[in-house]
């Protein structure tokens, strides 16, 4: 049997109240979780700190935050992409001509969990679309360009969508051509992400 850590115990017990009642006091906390006031206190302030819980403007009672929305969401996509990863990669490839990898964030990095090639280890570019580049990225070098865009989920992005472009197919397209082809397929492997549509 795993050793249970009081301080991690308390506050999923706290979200899990949260989620069944709708709401949670430092009162409740005390009352029906059996935490000290002043402990209840500093606990549904971190967890709001954190954003996993929010205080509604002059309101005693905390919600559920934005946090549990994005680790929930990130979870379902990871999930989906342990699964169907490759098989979407490949599709993607298909629809592009072009190798293709698919990320998620890891950190500060981004982990490929999906490509239609070979692995490759450069992911400079899929990390500035998870890292805060709106729209799309790009790394030009001698023989090929890679271009990220980011798939955003309802919480923020989820995923970033790379292609790998031989430089002299890039040179034959419009940069705001190849752009918008990388765009639409990070809308397009979204929209299976979050089951919105089944195949890209």
């Amino acid at each position: 049997m795993v050793r249970e850590i009081p301080a991690v115990a308390r506050a999923l017990d706290v979200l899990e109240y949260a989620l069944a009642e709708g709401r949670v006091s430092a009162g409740e906390v005390t009352s029906r979780l059996g935490v000290p006031r002043t402990t209840a206190h500093e606990l549904l302030a971190t967890l709001a700190e954190r954003g996993y819980l929010a205080r509604p403007a002059k309101r005693a009672a905390y919600t559920l935050g934005p946090g549990v929305g994005r680790l929930g969401e990130a979870w379902a996509v990871r999930q989906r992409l342990e699964g169907e990863g490759e098989p979407l990669a490949k599709a993607l490839a298909a629809w592009y001509g072009h190798e293709v990898a698919i990320a998620v964030p890891a950190g500060e990095r981004v982990r490929v969990v999906a490509c239609s090639g070979a692995p490759d280890g450069r992911t400079e570019v899929l990390c500035r679309v998870l890292t805060g580049t709106d729209g799309v990225a790009r790394e030009i070098a001698d023989e090929e360009v890679r271009l990220a865009a980011g798939v955003r989920g309802a919480w923020g992005p989820v995923a970033a969508l790379g292609l790998r472009v031989p430089r002299d197919c890039w040179l034959r397209v419009p940069p705001a051509q190849w752009d918008a082809r990388v765009a639409a397929g990070a809308a397009r492997l979204g929209r299976v992400l979050t089951g919105a549509t089944a195949a890209v």
